[in-house]
């Protein structure tokens, strides 16, 4: 067996030293003080809990005091774990060097890690120092059985090889099998880390992290918002390569879109996923859907060299007050489920559930006096108690530019970073602009309801460029560098100075050209880069580049545009307009938009090629009865861009019967702008 294996290799270390160690008597030991560190009947034995396959451990293992034996179980079976007894050594290695052990149960949340290692350390560190150690636990636990053991001698034999100086105590009791590796520790002498698989001493890492802790900055990590509601998709394989190409590593999913899953796996972006509102009805009713939904969207792609999928968003702002309660009695149930489901599968210690917010969840005129809405007090104590225990931040959207379209008194200056003349005094404390205001007045919140320190991520955050009076490329620029910046400046707020959100994600990565307009036509142009994966314009991410860069190996339709026929009467033109915008995307034509001054003969065109380009760019989707022609030349006018739309295959659209009658009109259509 593996732990034979195992233990043998623990005697070879003795052996080296010269220690007399009877082997049968050790391995029986070391049995015993797995069951005692497990707090296991001892009578259990240890190959139970090896044998993943033909015992359910969790049903045949007594269960003494909590559920620190639950936790480690359903860690240990996870398909990508080590094997348990190594898992087991990484996990409790710190608490027997520095009886610190802050990995020893999934209730093990930040703030026991900075009071233990205030108590038990004498370091101060911050909550979100105490964040990143426990995340990044949880990443060194995850590791491969076979790399791990394979590794194994090597690292024996090198540990042995570079502490030959290094005089252990006598190993007379089992324990000490373990205490040679905190020894080791102990004297700093580790050269043979390297020799050994990244899931099985790394944690060593850890201890040095909190040691100097207190004088590390924690900074934010800057993610993206990818919404696929357009008229006009990317590849996801190109969009994956556009996030790769400008070093993002977080992105944030609305839903568990297959193709976009397995275009992730094995490129080490973190990832989010939502759950729609529509679906919690039913997540909150059924144990079944909700072990349904986690095995089809979870455990299908978290593998090795899957998707490295970190959180799982419950519903988007359900508690938006326009929802009327519509969704906030399915939240706490559907949560409680899918908790279990991932439980079941063995996915609880890694991914996090999370209830993204709207900023009106809470409400004050003051960042110090801030406070839930009335009607959800309970339902957000009941939310934030639950993330708290479970290791989960709090997740919200701030969006200042909402506050500045929705009111006309709003200061324009307070919602940028570049200083106002409208700064909001708050007792001691003063502000600058919406955004810090927004999430002090969260934090209040969160403290009136007892938990003050809950790490904060920001879920969406950003700025339109079109569609608005307000949304346009320089504003976008100006806000979401001035964000940036600040929020990588380490800065903090007001009520958390040095401590920035633990993640920002920027709404968004594209444009979404077929989202609904109802709330304003900018909804459909939050994207950093246009619906083609192009920037834009000029955006320092702060993670290494500096500007965007453009996506690559897009296959677009054929360059030609449906226009205006200008030998046509155009007076009947009004039911084609409306027809074609029922369907394609308009939004630049309305006020505020980008193509609103182009004219009546140019806003027929923009109608008519937004239509045909949807159609991709079949001839017939340009005949609005004699009323729209084919052309060659770029219609586009100033600021006011007309699309050419995008493939996702090779084959494009038959080419117009008439090559040379499309160039005809085409130099017409030339003259006929020179005469506009």
């Amino acid at each position: 067996m593996e732990v034979n294996r195992m233990a043998g290799m623990f005697m070879r270390i003795i052996s080296v030293r010269n220690f007399s160690v009877d082997m049968q008597v050790s391995f029986n030991s070391l049995v015993a003080l797995t069951c005692e560190q497990l707090e296991l009947d001892e009578s259990v034995e240890l190959s139970v809990l090896l044998d993943f396959g033909k015992s359910n451990v969790q049903t045949v293992v007594p269960i003494k005091k909590d559920n620190d034996v639950a936790w480690y179980l359903a860690f240990a079976k996870d398909a990508t774990s080590r094997h348990p007894l190594v898992a087991h050594m990484s996990a409790r290695r710190l608490q027997m060097v520095y009886d610190f052990g802050f990995m020893s149960t999934d209730r093990s949340i930040p703030k026991e890690i900075v009071h233990k290692a205030r108590t038990n350390l004498e370091v101060n560190i911050s909550y979100q120092i105490a964040w990143r150690v426990k995340e990044h636990m949880v990443k060194i636990l995850d590791g491969n059985t076979v790399e791990s053991y394979a590794l194994i001698p090597r690292f024996f034999d090198k540990l042995v090889e570079s502490n030959s100086s290094v005089t252990p105590p006598p190993p007379s009791t089992a324990s000490s099998l373990f205490h040679l590796f905190t020894t080791l520790l102990r004297h700093h002498r580790i050269p043979a880390v390297a020799y050994l698989s990244p899931p099985l001493f790394q944690a060593a890492f850890l201890y040095l992290f909190l040691l100097f802790g207190s004088s590390l900055v924690v900074e934010s990590a800057i993610g993206v918002n990818w919404g696929t509601i357009s008229f006009h998709k990317l590849k996801p394989t190109t969009v994956v390569d556009l996030l790769k190409s400008n070093r993002i590593q977080k992105v944030k999913l609305f839903e568990a879109d297959p193709s976009v899953l397995k275009a992730l796996m094995g490129t080490g972006i973190q990832v989010m996923i939502g759950i729609p509102n529509e679906m919690l009805a039913s997540l909150s009713s059924s144990l079944l859907a909700s072990d349904l939904w986690v095995r089809h969207n979870l455990s299908s792609y978290v593998v090795k060299g899957g998707a490295d999928i970190r959180y799982v968003a419950v519903g988007n702002e359900p508690f938006l007050s326009s929802y009327n309660g519509e969704y906030q009695s399915y939240i706490m149930p559907a949560l409680l489920n899918l908790q279990q489901s991932l439980a079941r599968a063995n996915l609880a210690s890694y991914v996090k559930l999370v209830v993204p917010c709207n900023a009106d969840a809470y409400e004050s005129s003051l960042p110090s006096q801030g406070a839930f809405r009335p009607e959800l007090t309970q339902i957000m104590t009941q939310l934030v108690s639950f993330l708290n225990s479970n290791g989960s931040p709090f997740v919200v959207n701030i969006y200042p530019f909402l506050s500045l379209y929705g009111n006309s008194d709003f200061p324009q200056d307070y919602a940028f970073f570049e200083g106002t003349t409208h700064a909001v005094t708050d007792g001691s404390n003063v502000y600058y602009n919406a955004f810090d205001g927004n999430y002090d007045t969260l934090v209040s919140a969160l403290t009136k309801i007892g938990y003050g320190q809950m790490p904060i991520v920001i879920g969406e955050v950003g700025w339109p460029t079109d569609g608005a009076m307000g949304a346009n490329l320089t504003a976008a620029r100006v806000f979401n560098q001035g964000l940036i910046n600040h929020v990588l400046g380490n800065k903090g707020t007001p009520l958390r100075p040095g401590t920035p959100p633990v993640d920002v994600y920027l709404f968004s990565l594209l444009d979404e050209g077929a989202k609904s307009v109802l709330p304003g036509n900018f909804e459909r142009h939050w994207g950093i880069f246009s619906f083609d994966g192009q920037a834009k314009y000029p955006l320092n991410l702060g993670l290494g580049n500096k500007v965007l860069k453009n996506a690559k190996h897009v296959e677009y339709l054929p360059s030609r545009w449906c226009i205006a026929n200008p030998f046509r009467d155009l007076t009947d033109v009004a039911n084609h307009i409306k027809l074609a915008c029922s369907v394609a995307d308009c939004s630049t034509l309305n006020y505020g938009g980008s193509c609103n001054g182009i004219g009546a003969k140019g806003n027929i065109s923009y109608a008519f090629n937004s239509y045909y380009q949807l159609q991709m760019q079949n001839e017939k989707s340009c005949e609005f009865d004699g009323l729209g022609m084919i052309t060659f030349l770029d219609p586009s006018i100033g600021e006011c861009r007309f699309l050419v739309g995008v493939t996702d295959s090779r084959s494009l659209s038959s080419p117009p019967s008439s090559a040379s009658g499309i160039a005809w009109v085409s130099l017409i259509w030339f003259f006929w702008t020179l005469v506009l």
